[in-house]
């Protein structure tokens, strides 16, 4: 199950990026292998658990891979993962880098933290996704608390900057689309001025310039993330924890999209 739950792909390309920790002189346990603390976190991830539920036979404790998990996102080792990946798939000629596609999904939040704030018909926590045109995920952020507005005022724009998969070339997309509650004169002017072309339907008009042939990409990336049952629901009372979580199930989406290399995004 352990091989399993992290492939030796998968491992190739995180393990570089942890943090070494020097010995403790004062000696105590040795410390808990990377490897099957990422096959606990991977295991939490894909089947919703609590940690403290996680089965002995991984032989590793929920408190150790949760730690790990907070430890590695401070380093950066989740970002880094999801840019290598989407850098791989671009030499590989399987990111468009010519059209971004953003959307949003609602999940049911458990724990009042971080900067959650309950709306009006029950606490629920926004993520945003970003795939390109061929449903890689570009970007996967968590909604600030900043109101359902205001969010996604800014959101549009800032998917028309530099793009991760290609960072040297500074290179922006084509186009950007998006649905109705994403349209704004504000936002149409932005994304005119740094050269990309808005494609957002104007709110209160029935004709979509049938973008739904290039908008279903999104929605498909939110079922592949809704697979990972950790996504579902947010358990977590620290926002970094979620994000964490968020972004190393978009790396493992890319990584299935890799030719010849796939993984199951399924429990």
């Amino acid at each position: 199950m352990k091989r399993r739950l992290v492939t030796d792909e998968l491992w190739k390309r995180v393990e570089p990026m942890i943090p070494q920790s020097p010995p403790d002189p004062r000696g105590g346990r040795p410390r808990v292998d990377d490897r099957l603390c990422l096959a606990g976190i991977v295991f939490v991830l894909k089947t919703g658990i609590q940690w403290g539920e996680l089965p002995a036979e991984l032989g590793v404790s929920g408190s150790t891979c949760w730690r790990r998990l907070r430890d590695w996102k401070q380093a950066g080792v989740w970002d880094r993962l999801l840019e290598e990946l989407l850098a791989e798939l671009n030499a590989h000629g399987r990111v468009d880098l010519s059209l971004a596609v953003v959307d949003s999904a609602s999940v049911r939040a458990r724990s009042k933290g971080g900067r959650h704030r309950p709306e009006p018909h029950g606490s629920r926590e926004k993520r945003l996704e970003t795939p390109h045109a061929d449903g890689s995920p570009r970007r996967a952020d968590r909604r600030r608390d900043h109101g359902r507005e205001r969010q996604r005022r800014h959101a549009a724009d800032r998917f028309g900057r530099q793009d991760p998969a290609d960072p040297r070339a500074r290179r922006r997309p084509r186009a950007v689309v998006a649905d109705k509650a994403y349209h704004s004169r504000e936002r149409v002017v932005s994304l005119w001025i740094r050269g990309v072309e808005p494609l957002l339907p104007v709110r209160g008009r029935t004709d979509g310039r049938g973008l739904g042939r290039l908008r279903w990409v999104v929605e498909r990336t939110l079922s592949w993330l809704h697979q990972f049952r950790r996504l579902r629901t947010r358990w977590e009372r620290r926002s970094d924890i979620h994000q964490a979580f968020l972004t190393l199930a978009a790396a493992i989406v890319c990584l299935g999209k890799l030719p010849g290399w796939g993984y199951e995004t399924g429990s």
